[in-house]
This record gives C-alpha cells, structure tokens and sequence, in this order.
C-alpha cells in the first residue's frame, strides 16, 4: 500500500497519510468553490488516526465553516490542506495537496503522464533517452516504440547517463541507494520533478538537485 506526502503551498505544514484513501469526491457547492478558489475541489477521504502532522502544526488554522466541519490552512502561507470532521472520526485531504495522488502512482495508468510530453519535448531537442517504470513499460513502448531506449531496472537505467529524471512516485524510488546512482551516472545530475527527496538530505549528497518549488541543491 503506497503512502503519500502532502503539504501546503509554502512548505510551512507538511503531513503524510499511509494508504490509499478509501473514498475520493469532488464537490462543486458554492463553499468548495470560494474555498479552493476553483471551479471544484477534489478530496481524498480517510480516518483522522491516519493523519500524521509532520511540521508545522502549531501554524494551522482552523475555520469552521459549518457545525462539525473545520477547514485547515497554513497561517503562513494561506494554503489550504484538509478539513477535519471530528463528529464523523474522518478528514479529508485536499488531493491537490498530495504528491503523486493525482497520476495514480503505483499503476500502469499512463493517460495525462508528463513524462510523455516532457519525452516529446527532450527527443525534439535531440536528446537521447533511456526510461524505466516498474508496470508500465508495456504501454510506454506501445506509445513511443523504439524512439527511446528502456531498462530492466531502477539502475540499470542510470548507465552512462547525463542526468537523471525522476517523473513519477513509485515507492521504489522513494529510498535509493545514492551510491549506486553515483556509479552510474556521468554527472551528478538530479532533475526531481515529483520532489520524492528532501532538501536537507540532498544538499550533503554530492549532486545537482532540482526540484519543483524549492530551493536548487548546487
């Protein structure tokens, strides 16, 4: 069972969840709207034990919008996380908040995959490419044929390249073995586009660590 991270805008407030939600809605009543600041608001449901504040959670807000329902934000930022409905022992996530939930990491399910079009745009410019997923290699070379070049493993894939990027949540990737990812690459370039690694961990590991939103490792 995959777990995911989440946190709000700024970073201030940062949470995990161990599974899979057992409902996800979405709702676009006039309260979601103005909330979200969106034409709808998708959430994730699970119980209230499953939530762990990891940070920042003197820094949440609460704001009660009707009898047993609290809407948490960070204070510093403003971002909204999840609402809390402690009559019902439920709270839901907003799943724009939780890394990888949207994609259906963990799946074959390649449908909407920015790694598809981040693909398209690296072959225009002329580079070379060798991909690596755990389930869906099989739909990858039905879209993209021998245009690229495919791994047997999460290493294996890594020889003699550039740089590494990382497009997708699998737990497998979540915990690498770094030495082994120096051993193969040419440069110690990381280019983390689901920032699957935290930033106080990479910035004493040797690489080149980009991320989205957050500080660049040099």
């Amino acid at each position: 069972m995959p777990g995911y991270k989440g946190q709000c805008m700024c970073g201030a407030v940062k949470f995990e969840v161990p599974c899979e939600p057992f409902a996800m809605l979405v709702c676009h009543c006039i309260d979601c709207r103005a909330w979200s600041a969106s034409p709808v608001n998708g959430a994730t449901a699970y119980k209230r034990d499953q939530l762990t504040i990891k940070k920042g959670e003197d820094l949440i807000k609460r704001y009660t919008s009707s009898e047993g329902h609290n809407r948490c934000w960070c204070s510093v930022c403003g971002g909204h996380v999840f609402s809390d409905h402690p009559a019902y022992d439920l709270v839901d996530v907003y799943a724009s908040v939780l890394e990888g939930l949207a994609f259906k990491p963990d799946t074959d399910d390649i449908r909407e995959a920015p790694s598809l079009y981040l693909i398209e745009k690296l072959l225009e410019s002329g580079a070379k490419i060798c991909a690596y997923d755990p389930e869906a290699m099989g739909n990858v070379k039905a879209v993209l044929g021998d245009s690229i070049d495919y791994a047997g493993d999460e290493y294996s894939v890594l020889k003699n390249c550039d740089a590494l990027l990382i497009c997708t949540e699998w737990g497998i990737f979540r915990n690498p073995n770094f030495e082994k990812i120096k051993e193969s690459l040419k440069e110690l370039v990381i280019f983390d586009g689901r920032n699957l690694f935290e930033i106080d961990e990479m910035n004493n590991k040797g690489f080149y660590y980009s991320s989205i939103g957050r500080k660049l490792i040099e």
